[in-house]
């Protein structure tokens, strides 16, 4: 008999598995699904009330815009068959080269199956020699090549053309990088149409050819010179992990600048090629790992959390990392200094004996002296071929790079964004006499998110400050840069898509029209000076709580600042009006607001009331549903189960099937509730009891086939 449950039991199985789901809910509720900024500003509002600069390429087709090289307060931007030099102070173009793919290039991508938008010029390499010329790559159609140009105060003059095989990518939208270093190009990139071949190169130097080892479908991500040796930030499919199933890790490998390869072994290749795992995780017994890298900001002398003093600082870089598409849907910000970087290439090796092996460090016994991946030789054609051969084998380190702090500064679990960028603004003095690391990080839905940590003694305190949309919901946000022009006082954030360029303030302290306004701001830029909120590093100021008691004595609540919106649904507010003494908690609690003219910001209008305001976020209303849901589930489950028990006790035991074939009776399984016969269970034998026949024992069945039996009956076991 097979054993089917009932109804009232299915019902409970489904009530058992909507519990553990919602328990899981609750769990992932307590992550927050998304950030809460102090201030959401969207894009009217941006356009009213801010100076804002634009830039457009080509109306009638994507750029594919890219920022290429910096210089002063220009900048070199690579697009589609152009290359723009724009002045970051105007967003105006000073001058620009054109570039276009030849027809025989053209009709060749096009035999390939390339669309016509693919079989164009996209420039993405842009390096200024030691000469002062200009070295220009571009995909040129599917086929890359480079030039080299003059410039001058009018404009830019051809000198020749070179190869761009292994200095720039086939496809426009294949992840590289490249850095201009001592008078030779380092770039990262593929040498091949189909992606086959990426490789680390600067002429005639490259990493190990279709070697899963030393990389394994890399995604670059950033080039960084220092000091002796040249870091390249990228993602990868993580061998070690090949075992268990397929992976990306975040990676930084490096290479020395004065490598010349082996004299037999690892000859034209990197003798000096390593590379180590970047841990972006949230701490606990099992670390949740953020674990693929988008970008990075570029190198800086900062520190994670607030200093006071000038010198506390260290090199560092932030980086973006998210989970995979197709796993929760989280970004993260974490940082590392680049001494615990160094530090890892100083320990121990991991390798694999066999390939069911695990990965495993290599004994310091079995590693070459000296320690190969310390320090840059001298003369790499030198070094012994047993250190070569071990170098070609062990291009993996066996520790990861820590995060400075020892978790993410910033988090965000969404399901409509992701971060995509990333942009420093270092040591920004605040009015609290601290230095803070102001974070601008882009998002793949056209949003800026500004952000900084609060925490001190070591502790991550993450504040939200604004929630920026600067362009279109599905427009992805393609690269930040922070502009400072010291001596006329400007500073702006350039925010680009593809096709666009904008130019913002780093702050919006105007908006706020009052003292409790713009503390709660806890912005490093804003204080309360001279009776409004500006820019400055003196006044009132309270980045660690929101709040200055000075602020209270002269509080004007103003009608611009009680237009409040909740982006998200992060916040429920009862709309009734509030005393004076409450405007600072409120601003506190709902740190949104959306300005609406220059009239209303500039007139104070006091607002008094003695009613209470009752406040509800949407952590505490869905933490209380959630809760009330599992205690309901956990009720009706204990009454199902008890009820369920007591009519099982009444029914039969258990179901009598012994059969008398000698005597067969009427068996009647509808008299018996619930049971089925079990199918596919006949026995198929024709039995002829031959009464009178002593010879035969009962039930047994004559071997031999009677030509007209008596009588035929099927019993189902």
């Amino acid at each position: 008999m097979y054993w089917q449950p009932t109804v009232r039991m299915r019902t409970l199985g489904s009530y058992l598995a909507l519990l553990i789901g919602m328990l899981i809910l609750s769990s992932v509720s307590s992550w927050k699904l998304d950030i809460v900024p102090k201030s959401l500003v969207d894009s009217q509002d941006l356009i009213d009330y801010s100076r804002v600069q634009e830039f457009v390429g080509n109306e009638t087709s994507t750029d594919h815009f890219r920022i290429l090289l910096r210089e002063g307060d220009t900048m070199l931007i690579g697009a589609r068959n152009y290359v723009y030099n724009i002045s970051m102070r105007t967003l105006m173009v000073n001058k620009k080269i054109e570039w276009y793919s030849p027809n025989k290039d053209v009709d060749m991508c096009l035999l390939m199956r390339k669309t016509s938008d693919q079989c164009q010029n996209y420039i993405r390499v842009a390096e200024r020699k030691e000469d002062g010329s200009l070295l220009i790559c571009g995909t040129n159609s599917y086929r890359p090549g480079c030039r080299i140009y003059g410039e001058s105060d009018v404009g830019y003059e051809l000198i020749k053309e070179e190869t761009g095989i292994a200095r720039c990518p086939h496809d426009p939208n294949h992840n590289s990088t490249s850095i201009y270093v001592d008078g030779r190009l380092f770039s990262a990139t593929v040498a091949d149409i189909n992606s086959r071949d990426p490789l680390i190169y600067s002429q005639p130097m490259r990493t190990e050819q279709h070697d899963s080892q030393w990389l394994n479908e890399p995604n670059f991500v950033k080039a960084i010179e220092y000091g002796d040796k040249v870091y390249f930030l990228f993602r990868e499919t993580a061998v070690e992990y090949i075992n268990c199933g397929k992976r990306t890790y975040s990676r930084v490998g490096r290479v020395c600048k004065n490598d010349q390869g082996g004299m037999r072994v690892l000859r034209n290749t990197w003798t000096s090629f390593f590379k180590s795992r970047l841990n972006c995780s949230i701490p606990g017994e099992f670390p949740f790992y953020f674990d693929e890298i988008q970008s990075a900001s570029d190198l800086g002398q900062g520190n994670f959390m607030p200093t006071s003093s000038w010198t506390n600082r260290t090199d560092m870089i932030y980086g973006v990392f998210t989970t995979p598409l197709n796993s929760i849907s989280g970004s993260a910000i974490c940082a590392f200094r680049f001494s615990d970087i160094i530090k890892t290439f100083g320990g121990a090796f991991k390798a694999q004996k066999t390939a069911h092996s695990n990965w495993l460090p290599v004994n310091e016994m079995e590693t070459p002296r000296p320690h190969p991946a310390r320090e840059c030789a001298n003369e790499s054609g030198r070094v012994m071929d047993q250190t070569l051969n071990f170098i070609k084998s062990h291009p993996l380190m066996d520790e990861s790079v820590p995060s400075y702090g020892g978790q993410p500064i910033i988090m965000q679990t969404s399901f409509s964004s992701r971060f995509t960028k990333i942009a420093i603004d270092w040591q920004v003095q605040a009015a609290d006499g601290h230095y803070y690391d102001v974070i601008f990080a882009g998002t793949d839905d056209g949003r800026i998110i500004k952000a900084i940590n609060k925490g001190r003694h070591g502790h991550v305190e993450t504040v939200v400050i604004e929630d920026i949309q600067v362009f279109q919901p599905r427009t992805p946000v393609a690269d930040i840069q922070v502009f400072r022009d010291i001596g006329n006082q400007e500073e702006k954030l350039l925010v680009m898509s593809q096709h666009e360029i904008k130019a913002i303030p780093l702050h919006r302290c105007h908006f706020r029209v009052s003292c409790g306004g713009c503390v709660a701001l806890q912005d490093p830029y804003c204080s309360w000076t001279d009776q409004r909120c500006e820019n400055s590093n003196s006044g009132m100021q309270s980045i660690e709580t929101g709040e200055y008691p000075g602020c209270r004595t002269q509080e004007v609540q103003t009608e611009i600042e009680r237009r409040v919106t909740q982006p998200m649904s992060n916040n429920i507010v009862d709309e009734t009006s509030k005393t004076d003494d409450e405007d600072n908690d409120i601003e506190n609690s709902i740190p949104i607001f959306h300005p609406s003219n220059e009239k209303e910001r500039a007139a104070g209008l006091a607002v008094g009331s003695t009613q209470q305001q009752a406040i509800y976020t949407a952590q505490t209303l869905a933490i209380s549903t959630v809760i009330s849901i599992v205690l309901a589930l956990f009720v009706g489950f204990v009454i199902g189960y008890r009820v369920s028990i007591y009519k099982m006790n009444t029914r039969l035991p258990y179901i009598d099937r012994k059969l008398d074939l000698e005597q067969p009776r009427n068996l009647n399984f509808n008299r018996i509730d619930n049971y089925t016969p079990p199918p596919e269970k006949q026995l198929n034998l024709v039995c002829n009891p031959l009464k009178g026949n002593p010879k035969l024992p009962n039930g047994s069945a004559e071997t031999k086939v009677q030509p007209q039996p008596h009588k035929v009956k099927k019993v189902y076991l």
